[in-house]
């Protein structure tokens, strides 16, 4: 009698156990690339706001050196503005450094600058009297003006602010005023020439370094400006 052979079927019930521990290994390390990758994003955003923020700032501060703040006149609804492009008189105070710039050279000055504003209101004195300083690594603003002392002008910190300076996340590296001794004549004006430079940095992260960081840590910002100022300087 001859035997006559079947066809073999073959039986597809569901997916072995070495498949199904192949296809999760998969999807583990696809997943895990994925957090990688959307944590280095969530960084390197983090990172680019706090440079964002820090220039901001930095640039901010240097505008209310140049121009100053906003100073109430007793009651009246009337604000002046005390900065050294309103300064009568000024003279330099703090440390004398010599600051090397981020492009490479050198620059003589000191830490501070003390100026008077003009006397265009009633209650002004003699006395009064504008410094901006570099005080543990903050730029200060000290303010007597209308011949009183103000809340709004007395050891004010123009930068960073007291909670960046309190926690060091934001700092001031270096602030610098020159003032050329050489007096410049323009348009019949007498001119004196004040060189302002600030350095300042922020600390990108407070954990451990990130090796594979595009941004130096911590991260600096320079701002220069030059302002001419119209004798009566002394």
């Amino acid at each position: 009698m001859r035997q006559i052979n079947k066809p073999k079927r073959k039986l597809d019930g569901g997916f072995s156990i070495l498949e199904l521990v192949a296809v999760l290994t998969i999807s583990t390390i696809i997943f895990a690339a994925i957090y990688v990758v959307l944590s280095m994003w969530s960084l390197r955003f983090q990172q680019l706001s706090q440079i964002a923020r820090l220039q901001d700032e930095a640039y901010d501060c240097m505008m209310k050196i140049k121009h100053g703040l906003v100073i109430k006149q007793d009651n009246n609804p009337s604000r002046q503005f005390l900065g050294l492009l309103n300064a009568n008189s000024l003279a330099v105070s703090g440390n004398s450094v010599t600051y090397q710039t981020m492009g490479g050279g050198y620059v003589s000055g000191y830490t501070g600058l003390t100026f008077k504003p003009p006397r265009n209101h009633p209650t002004q004195s003699n006395n009064d009297e504008i410094k901006i300083s570099l005080n543990n690594r903050s730029v200060m603003y000290d303010g007597l003006v209308f011949g009183i002392d103000s809340n709004q002008s007395r050891n004010v910190p123009l930068f960073p602010d007291e909670h960046s300076a309190r926690t060091g996340k934001m700092f001031v590296e270096d602030l610098v005023f020159a003032v050329t001794d050489d007096i410049i004549n323009h348009d019949e004006q007498d001119l004196k020439v004040v060189r302002v430079i600030i350095k300042a940095g922020i600390k990108l992260s407070d954990g451990p370094r990130d090796i594979f960081q595009p941004y130096p840590d911590p991260y600096f910002v320079e701002y220069e400006t030059i302002i001419a100022i119209e004798q009566g300087v002394q």
